[in-house]
């Protein structure tokens, strides 16, 4: 059974695409998915489709039902040998910088009303139910592989772990008359 991590490669002198498991999300959902990552160091989509045909044979065999891959849009020859493997794009992450050093600190004016504080862990339940169905349009409800019920679980589970600090460092909430408001 596959557990961490896994290396298979096309040949001996390429760089290793690398399976892991996503090991948040099978927990919970109690299905085996996995992360498929190393695609594109590979600049040949030949090599990189044989690589990944090893890959999809290897994460049958350890029992994974779903594979997930993130990669550069700007790695064409990656999103090229991921579709010609059968993978389909279904969430399109976007980068934001912003560069403290040209544009100076921002000064953002507060709406009337709002104030910032940081969640503590009586804003769990509220949060969960906050989250629930949020996100309609990112990854979890927009893949076909997971139901409604499924994605709104993994939301409520990530809010309530970024709050106790398990996931994330600190979570600030808005609030308007002492309710959250985001």
């Amino acid at each position: 059974r596959l557990t961490e991590m896994h290396r298979a490669s096309a040949a001996p002198s390429t760089v290793a695409v690398r399976l892991s498991a996503m090991q948040w999300e099978t927990s919970l959902l109690r299905r085996p998915l996995a992360r498929v990552q190393g695609v594109e160091a590979i600049g040949d989509p030949a090599e990189a489709a044989e690589a990944l045909r090893r890959i999809e044979h290897e994460a049958a065999a350890s029992g994974f039902e779903l594979l997930v891959a993130r990669v550069d849009l700007e790695c064409r020859s990656a999103v090229w040998a991921l579709e010609a493997a059968g993978f389909r794009t279904v969430d399109v992450g976007l980068t934001f910088e912003y560069d403290l050093r040209i544009a100076g600190p921002v000064h953002a004016a507060m709406p009337e009303g709002i104030a910032l504080r940081e969640a503590t862990l009586d804003d769990v339940e509220p949060l969960e139910e906050a989250i629930t169905g949020l996100f309609l349009h990112s990854y979890y409800y927009v893949c076909p592989w997971f139901s409604r019920e499924e994605a709104d679980m993994l939301f409520r589970a990530w809010i309530a772990n970024c709050v106790r600090g398990v996931r994330g460092e600190q979570v600030l909430l808005a609030t308007l008359g002492g309710a959250i408001a985001g």
